[in-house]
């Protein structure tokens, strides 16, 4: 399949992406499309002109600083951070930037995927496996019961045991 693409309007394509995306230049927002604006439960016009840094927790302002600075130069690795919503709520996403040129201006189009619900299934299948492993005491008199009682662990080296239903 050999077709021509050159006809595509672009603009349309981010504005209906799914993805937030954030358009901008010298700490200044200068584009945000629908997603975006749905995503940091705000309008466009409260959006665009403010600093892409507002979004971002005091603790990570310099380091986010540097990552714009040099995003111009190249694409900025994917990372993870909590952000703040216009409302104030904060949320878990991935960021990925990189450099665009608009006309002879350098900008930088950030990509913002919320990750909410990764960290969550993430955190509950923490609860889970935890919550699945044996306390040391259960361990050892499980192990001891095995070694004492069933005839291929008798003879068999109680931390190897262990290990072996710590394992599991």
């Amino acid at each position: 399949m050999n077709e021509n693409i050159s006809g595509i309007d672009y603009q349309e394509v981010i504005e209906y992406a799914l993805d937030p995306l954030i358009i901008h230049s010298n700490h200044k927002i200068i584009y945000v499309n629908h997603a975006a604006e749905h995503f940091f439960r705000g309008k466009r016009e409260d959006i665009i002109g403010a600093s892409p840094l507002d979004i971002f927790q005091e603790t990570s302002k310099a380091a986010i600083r540097k990552r714009i600075q040099s995003a111009y130069e190249r694409p900025a690795e994917l990372i993870e951070e909590t952000i703040f919503r216009l409302d104030g709520t904060t949320v878990n996403v991935e960021l990925y930037c990189h450099p665009l040129l608009l006309g002879d201006k350098k900008v930088i189009q950030t990509y913002v995927r919320d990750i909410t619900v990764k960290k969550e299934s993430e955190t509950r299948q923490k609860e889970i496996i935890h919550g699945m492993m044996p306390s040391r005491r259960i361990e050892r008199r499980t192990s001891s019961y095995l070694i004492d009682h069933w005839s291929p662990f008798r003879g068999t080296d109680l931390l190897r045991v262990t290990r072996s239903t710590t394992e599991l």
